[in-house]
């Protein structure tokens, strides 16, 4: 294939952006899990070893504990998950491994909302 042709690429690739957050912080009050981070090198290990020929796994990104701030997930959308150009035939991944919430929500929300925008 021409590299200057516009047909797609031939291999596909897969962008993975993976968050796992086993410590939240500190004033959350929310227990410390175990597992999350570990989830998170176990999928990128299977990925690695799973896909071959016709598929590429491209430079995931890992953002586990203090470094899976709010922004640091957005950027993983629009900088990292944005990446390939419409020419490219690519699969994005999202993993999020973390708490759930397990409590109504909606008075910390009214309270913040300067802050989830």
């Amino acid at each position: 294939m021409n590299p200057n042709n516009s047909e797609l690429s031939a291999t596909k690739k897969i962008y993975a952006l993976l968050v796992g957050i086993d410590q939240c912080a500190p004033d959350s009050e929310v227990p410390t899990l175990k597992g999350c981070e570990n989830d998170i090198k176990a999928i990128e290990a299977y990925l690695k070893d799973q896909i071959a020929g016709e598929w590429e796994l491209f430079e995931p990104r890992i953002l586990t504990n203090e470094q899976a701030t709010r922004q640091a997930i957005i950027d993983g959308f629009q900088e990292y998950l944005s990446l390939p150009s419409r020419k490219q035939r690519y699969s994005p991944i999202l993993l999020f491994r973390t708490w759930g919430a397990t409590k109504d929500t909606r008075r910390i929300i009214a309270s913040r909302p300067r802050q989830l925008k």
